[in-house]
């Protein structure tokens, strides 16, 4: 049994169920996972911003969109660096902390369909920063390849170098889409198919269909956007 939330968190990663059969009941301990993935996220960005080459980062968000020169132009003049650099950081913090939120309530609500149980939004909640540890492992990764780049010219992709770009080509309209699904996303439904599985009792296959439908709904109501 583990001693400390840190601990859990580390079991969690490593030793998925045995973490979560440790964790299930100590719900003041999801501080540990949200103040980690939070930090690491936080501070992948703020590092981020101080190394990259500004100007020509915001060459390149501009070039992406079809814009006039002159739209071009009166866009630049409100992207500064330090404007940007906070509502990055601080819209990836809040971006968590709603997102998981969303998730907690559909974990809240489907689960007393599937396997009545005791927990409540704030049980779910916490769950879902459980399920978020692999984005500690992920803003590492990002960390170093800031550390590892010259000359300060880093797309912002270029931070999440264990997506699926690769499969297509980076002006292809599906690159965003296949881009977002990384190793860790993939890791964290890994996660949470064990969670539940491990808090509610449910079998495999049952615990795999609650923790990947969020995931299919995202990814398909994207990709209709993109189709059509």
């Amino acid at each position: 049994m583990v001693s400390n939330a840190f601990q859990a968190c580390v079991d969690i990663l490593v030793s998925p169920m045995e973490g979560f059969d440790s964790v299930k009941g100590k719900k003041h301990w999801a501080w540990c996972p949200f103040i980690l993935v939070s930090a690491c996220s936080a501070g992948m960005f703020l590092y981020y911003f101080s190394v990259v080459d500004f100007d020509w980062l915001v060459d390149q968000i501009l070039s992406q969109g079809d814009m006039s020169d002159a739209e071009i132009e009166a866009s630049a003049q409100f992207m500064s660096k330090t404007s940007m650099t906070w509502s990055t950081t601080l819209g990836a913090v809040i971006g968590l902390v709603v997102i998981n939120a969303v998730m907690a309530i559909y974990f809240n609500l489907v689960t007393k369909v599937i396997q009545p149980n005791e927990l409540s939004f704030t049980g779910w909640y916490g769950f879902s920063w459980w399920i978020s540890t692999p984005l500690i492992a992920s803003s590492l990764l990002g960390i170093l390849v800031i550390l590892f780049s010259s000359g300060g010219m880093i797309a912002m992709e270029d931070l999440a170098p264990a997506g699926f770009g690769f499969v297509v080509n980076k002006s292809s309209d599906w690159f965003g889409l296949w881009n977002s699904i990384t190793v860790f996303s993939l890791w964290s439904i890994y996660l949470c198919s064990v969670g539940l599985k491990s808090w509610l009792g449910i079998n495999t296959n049952r615990a795999f269909y609650v923790a990947v439908a969020p995931s299919v709904a995202i990814y398909g109501v994207w990709s209709l956007f993109i189709v059509l």
